[in-house]
């Protein structure tokens, strides 16, 4: 580690601390979609796209798609993603 990266930190720790809040959003949102039953987190597409097309940006419902993701594939292959 060079003294440059040791004052102002690496790429991928300006990386970790800048994506730190959505995935604390992401965690925030967990226990919600682990409740959803099979239909209702399949429906969530539907609702993000809504969300989309009535002016929301991608960075806005980031959390909300990497949640239902995450939990979608947790019952269907058994792995969180993290």
């Amino acid at each position: 580690m060079g003294i440059f990266d040791k004052l102002f930190g690496s790429y991928s720790d300006k990386e970790l601390k800048r994506i730190e809040p959505t995935a604390q959003k992401v965690d925030a949102l967990a226990e919600k979609y682990a409740a959803m039953s099979g239909s209702e987190l399949r429906g969530t597409t539907q609702l993000l796209r809504e969300r989309l097309a009535g002016g929301e940006s991608l960075e806005d419902i980031l959390p909300d798609a990497f949640a239902a993701c995450r939990e979608a594939s947790t019952r269907v292959l058994g792995l969180r993603h993290f």
